[in-house]
């Protein structure tokens, strides 16, 4: 290539990215310019009826089994826990707790034991979907 073609090439290239620049703006402009014409543009903005935006439906968390821990034991290498299991949604005065004895892994009356710490007492368990931690002596899983 000879001196003079270098820098008629990059002369191509700069008035071939400013006629993009240039295309692409009109494009924008055009655009804007459709939307402002709209004539049904208006009734939106006037809001005759008074619409209001949707309002997310959010439910109310299930309500939680009361649950209290009774024991934990390991026998043949699994562990257990025994836990009393007040069905959600009764009355505590009137309702009569079931008692049951879970291995880890097992489930019953909306309760799955997921762990057993039997040196601190303490159990991991899913509560109606929600994960608890109870310790032993106490109160817990409201």
């Amino acid at each position: 290539m000879e001196r003079n073609e270098l820098p008629m090439k990059l002369r191509r290239i700069e008035i071939l990215v400013a006629l993009l620049v240039a295309l692409a703006g009109l494009e924008s402009f055009a655009s804007q310019r459709a939307e402002n014409n709209n004539p049904y543009r208006l009734i939106g903005d006037r809001n005759l009826f008074r619409l209001q935006p949707a309002v997310a439906h959010v439910e109310p968390p299930p309500p939680l089994a009361r649950i209290l821990l009774q024991g934990v034991t390991s026998s043949l290498g699994r562990r257990y826990a025994l836990l009393l299991v007040t069905a959600p949604g009764s009355q505590q005065s009137t309702a009569r707790p079931e008692a049951f004895v879970l291995a880890e892994g097992e489930s019953a009356g909306g309760v799955a034991l997921l762990q057993v710490e039997e040196k601190s007492g303490k159990v991991r368990v899913n509560n109606c979907g929600v994960e608890q931690t109870l310790e032993l002596h106490a109160e817990s899983a409201r």
